[in-house]
């Protein structure tokens, strides 16, 4: 029996009824969760199930080193750092120099002389460090230069004011110097022979001077006389305030280094030493945390759930109960529903609802795994898909290796997917 044109249509139209006040009141329902009172123990619900999950899942569960390492690429390491940006930075840099300018804060008021003093101690036992901190000091140029300059000054300086007969013959030193006066005079020449080879004798012994020097310094440099420096220092140093400090800085060199230190940045973080400190220590936090349970893990670290209840609670509350947010909400909340409640009533407009819900559920779990894919456009790995979906491991692999053979998806790097763009 063939059913009448006429009662078809009416039936369409009664279904379709049916589904926008279905979707009204789902979407009214979810509504209702985001404001007020239903907020909050959405909230508490919420954490206190993801706390109770983070009770039962382990980091490396979570999270591998490789993918640690890859998501510190991507977010760290590839992204440039624009011309904006650096502008940005360049700008706060100086408004924080600008306010310094004007803070009257002492350093003691930063850096208690306690702790100074604990700094200080623990620096006076790096005795390698002294030691090569003195030999680099004694062998550079400037101060075998200085050196010799001191030495030549001294030694000219004796000889002129300091002679025994000099002092030991009454008028003498004035005869004396008249005569020098003459001398230069009248023999230039010698007298800048005899400087010359002054010269060329301390210049010719420096490296045995600097070699009595460094040994000197190492020897005098002690732990008593090391804490007195230290001491010294302080008392020079404790009054400085920050306005002190920025007195040596201009606004306009911050801005002439800011392209530098951005240029330094992007070379470190491409060089192999960069890449091996960041490796070294993701090993060693895995190595450490990798089999401890989040909850664990997020407690030692300070992270615990009454402490993200309260946060959430005091931000996300107000957040989420602004006008414009709400707005926002019910937007993508109805977008959402809608594609449930409606879209397939207008793809096939004849069919029944009870046809529809006799879709397969692999097809369902493929779409739902294949929709997650696609809104990561930076990929998505089987953790975050099993976070998102519920499916579990095996599941989801079984699906990735589908999608994979319909050229729906692709393999970024290592357990990281994303969608195929055609």
């Amino acid at each position: 029996m063939v059913t009448p044109r006429s009662t078809v249509i009416t039936r369409i139209m009664t279904q379709d009824k049916e589904k926008n006040a279905a979707l009204e009141n789902h979407l009214q329902h979810v509504l209702r969760t985001l404001q007020g009172d239903s907020l909050r123990e959405t909230i508490n619900e919420e954490i206190s199930a993801l706390f109770e999950w983070f009770d039962e899942v382990r980091l490396k569960d979570f999270i591998n080193p490789q993918q640690a390492w890859e998501h510190l690429q991507r977010i760290l390491l590839e992204p440039p750092i624009s011309d904006e940006t650096l502008a940005f930075l360049t700008e706060c840099a100086k408004r924080i120099h600008s306010y310094l300018r004007r803070n009257e804060t002492r350093l003691e008021g930063i850096l208690p002389k306690d702790q100074y003093d604990e700094l200080v101690e623990n620096l006076i036992e790096l005795e390698d460090l002294k030691n090569e901190i003195i030999n680099q000091a004694v062998s550079s140029s400037i101060f075998s230069m200085m050196i010799t300059n001191v030495l030549y000054s001294g030694i000219k300086g004796f000889i002129v004011s300091e002679n025994i007969l000099v002092k030991n013959i009454p008028g003498a030193s004035s005869l004396l110097r008249v005569g020098m006066e003459l001398m230069n005079m009248t023999t230039l020449g010698l007298l800048g022979s005899v400087d010359d080879k002054m010269r060329r004798f301390i210049e010719n012994n420096i490296q045995a001077i600097l070699k009595d020097s460094e040994r000197f310094l190492v020897e005098a440099l002690d732990e008593r006389l090391l804490t007195e420096l230290g001491n010294e220092l302080w008392e020079r140093v404790s009054e400085y305030n920050s306005h002190n400090a920025t007195e040596y800085i201009d606004a306009n060199h911050i801005e002439s280094i800011a392209p530098i230190v951005r240029d330094l940045w992007l070379h470190l973080r491409k060089s192999p030493i960069f890449s091996e400190v960041c490796n070294t220590s993701i090993e060693y936090f895995f190595e450490r945390n990798g089999k401890k349970r989040i909850r664990i893990f997020l407690e030692e670290i300070g992270i615990t759930k009454d402490g993200v209840l309260t946060e959430l609670t005091q931000i996300a509350v107000p957040f989420l109960e602004k006008d414009v947010v709400q707005r926002y909400l019910e937007k993508r909340t109805r977008a959402r529903l809608g594609a449930y409640y409606l879209s397939e009533g207008k793809k096939e407009p004849g069919r029944k609802l009870a046809i529809r819900k006799r879709r397969s559920k692999s097809s369902s779990a493929t779409d739902a795994v294949l929709q997650v894919i696609r809104g990561n456009k930076r990929g998505v790995t089987v953790a975050l898909i099993k976070q998102k979906t519920g499916f579990s491991d095996s599941k989801i692999r079984g699906i990735i290796y589908r999608l994979k053979k319909q050229d729906k998806i692709k393999r970024k790097v290592r357990g990281v997917y994303i969608a195929n763009i055609k």
